[in-house]
């Protein structure tokens, strides 16, 4: 117990608090003593040191506590040789062990620091080895499991001996043949590192700044990087990582630069996480469709109209109908969103999506209205407008026929009224096009099992058909149907969706612009 006496002895007397600092004191009996001189722990380092001043305690002496790699140069050969440290080493390590190596300094009142004020390690002599075994979080088999089965590769990058690392693996499941160190990866080419980094599964002995420079390897490789950490030496690392991840009871000051923050130190949260993740971002995926689609629809609506003269495409009561074919569809498809994998696209597959629906409706949208508009203005002159529609356009306008603005008045609310319909109704299908329940909605995606959204374009198209039926909510939002706008909508509608659906299903947009089709193909 002499050695275990000292050691803790010297463990107690070092500033700094860690999980190794925690067992260790657990572990080991010991007292504080007076220090003269410490070089506290450095990840960089991987050892630190402790100059005490003899006295009732003991005598004086200098305590070191370190990787063995890392004490190796201090240590005389023959010393390391007689000892047996390397078979002993080679033994802990391959059981999963961290070990520690704990040396004194041959001269008991060495400087720790050299002239320049650096750290500095004086000849030393090893006493023993401390040997740690690290508890698995519950859920890590299972969460891992998941990560890999959904694609994700995880990598264990440590400070630790790589065959410990590569022990401690094994029993989760990862495998590496070829465990690599730190070292063996700076003294590799750029093409081999990334590689390795690329291949490989476990990293001992890997200081901060290599762990960033991994993490920048896989980003440039294209790679979605997450970084779990708890110590001030994961700091770089979780900056650089797309998604930092710290655990509850690590430094404080990973828990605020990271991302996401691991309460309890929950691992089995991860997956659950990235679940509800993709779930988000599916679903704000599919509003950025829609909504985009609706506004760059109605922006051409407008400047089309205006081009020819027709004024305004709608009133503003109309425009809360975009409550029913936007606002309300979208919450819903949001809460029903698949945790489908990001689109890396995300901008083209919008533009390819948004434009030719924005161009095809517009033009259908336009069309229609201009036809509505000279037709009921053509037949208010020519008298051919049935008596009763007449007193019902009198009522709503609150002109009489002779007025004469009436004409224009009762074309421009006929014509709005088969716009929104339209417009309504091209974006209830649009839907249907990105979650297409049957395969003749498959013209810009692939079916889908999800039979969901097909009911509530059904619910959208039964409330649209309400506001229309029943005067008070029609007057409500500045809407005349008639027969006239019916049989508009109607002709119009099919070979909007036969355009749309061969614009997408043909790459046209592509074709036209000459870029390159995302499926294969130029």
């Amino acid at each position: 117990m002499v050695h275990g006496s000292w050691s803790g002895s010297a463990v107690r007397s070092m500033t700094g608090a860690g999980p190794t600092t925690t067992a260790l004191l657990a572990a080991l009996p010991g007292t504080r003593l007076e220090v003269r001189e410490e070089v506290p722990f450095s990840s960089a380092r991987c050892w630190s040191a402790v100059s005490v001043a003899g006295g009732g305690d003991g005598p004086a002496a200098v305590h070191v506590l370190g990787a063995f790699e890392t004490l190796g140069d201090a240590l005389p050969t023959e010393a390391v040789t007689a000892a047996g440290l390397h078979t002993a080493m080679a033994a802990l390590t391959g059981q999963g062990l961290r070990v520690l190596l704990y040396a004194t300094a041959a001269d008991p009142h060495a400087a720790l620091h050299a002239r320049d004020g650096a750290p500095h390690l004086p000849p030393l002599r090893p006493v023993a080895l401390v040997a740690l075994r690290d508890e698995l979080r519950p859920g890590v088999h299972e969460t891992l499991r998941d990560l890999k089965d959904r694609g994700v590769a995880v990598k264990v990058i440590s400070g630790d001996d790589p065959r410990t690392v590569a022990a401690l693996a094994h029993r989760i499941g990862l495998h590496d043949p070829a465990p690599r160190s730190g070292a063996e990866l700076e003294a590799m080419t750029p093409e081999a590192f990334g590689d390795a980094v690329a291949v490989g599964v476990v990293f001992g002995r890997v200081a901060p700044g290599l762990k960033e420079r991994m993490l920048d390897t896989l980003r440039l490789q294209g790679r979605y990087t997450a970084m779990i950490g708890d110590g001030v030496n994961d700091l770089p690392s979780l900056k650089k990582a797309h998604v930092g991840i710290a655990v509850e009871s690590g430094s404080s000051v990973a828990c605020d630069v990271a991302d996401v923050v691991l309460l309890d130190d929950a691992f089995d949260a991860l997956a659950p996480a990235r679940h509800e993740g993709r779930r988000i971002v599916s679903g704000i995926t599919t509003s950025m469709y829609l909504y985009l689609a609706r506004v760059a629809v109605s922006i051409l609506v407008i400047i089309g109209v205006a081009i020819l003269g027709l004024g305004f495409p709608y009133e503003p009561a109309q425009v809360a109908i975009v409550l029913f074919t936007v606002g309300l569809p979208t919450m819903v498809l949001t809460a029903w969103a698949p945790p489908r994998a990001p689109d890396p696209g995300l901008l083209g597959s919008l533009g390819r999506f948004v434009a030719p629906a924005a161009v095809v409706t517009a033009v259908f949208g336009v069309a229609l209205y201009a036809i509505l508009y000279r037709s009921v203005q053509g037949g208010i002159v020519a008298h051919h407008v049935p008596p009763e529609l007449v007193v019902r356009f009198e009522e709503f306008t609150g002109l009489l026929r002779s007025d004469a603005t009436f004409a224009d008045q009762v074309a421009t609310v006929v014509a709005q009224t088969g716009l929104t319909v339209f417009t309504s109704l091209t974006a209830f299908t649009l839907i249907l096009f990105l979650e297409p329940p049957w395969r003749v909605f498959a013209g810009w995606t692939t079916v889908r099992t999800d039979r969901r959204p097909a009911a509530l374009v059904a619910a959208l198209v039964a409330i649209l058909l309400v506001i229309l039926a029943v005067p008070a909510l029609s007057h409500y939002f500045s809407l005349v149907p008639n027969p006239l706008v019916f049989i508009g909508v109607a002709v119009f509608l099919p070979p909007w969706f036969l355009a749309l659906r061969t614009v997408w299903r043909r790459n046209l947009l592509q074709r036209i612009l000459g870029l390159k089709d995302p499926h294969g193909g130029a």
